[in-house]
């Protein structure tokens, strides 16, 4: 078998007025990486799957928290998230993030997360 968790880039993100659902997905991707490690012996694979910001109506009510100051970051679909599943489910990998632009973002936190937050507190008046 093969378990997929939906977890978010945020996991590991400054997330301005979204800090709770940042910790809840920093919950889903380590309980998928140990999941991982119990289940193997099982035969069992599992996969994180590493969301962005997508066109849905979570998304949308999301958007209300803080003043926005604009649409400036790209969204996917959820298309786009359902084929990131379906052509992981043809391997094994750890986790899976979805879009280049969120590979950017991550690495970008990772080596300069101060800028990273900067940036996005921009996006918030």
């Amino acid at each position: 078998g093969h378990i997929f968790t939906v977890s978010s880039v945020t996991y590991n993100l400054t997330a301005p007025y979204a800090a709770t659902y940042a910790a809840s997905k920093a919950f889903v991707t380590s309980l998928a990486h140990s999941l991982r490690l119990e289940l193997e012996s099982e035969n069992i694979k599992v996969t994180d799957v590493l969301v962005g910001r997508t066109a849905t109506e979570f998304n949308q009510s999301r958007l209300g928290l803080g003043k926005r100051s604009g649409e400036s970051l790209p969204t996917m679909t959820p298309a786009q998230v359902a084929a990131a599943i379906a052509k992981a489910s043809e391997g094994n990998p750890r986790s899976v993030v979805v879009r280049f632009f969120d590979r950017l973002i991550m690495l970008g936190n990772t080596l300069i997360p101060e800028a990273i937050g900067r940036i996005a507190m921009r996006q918030y008046k």
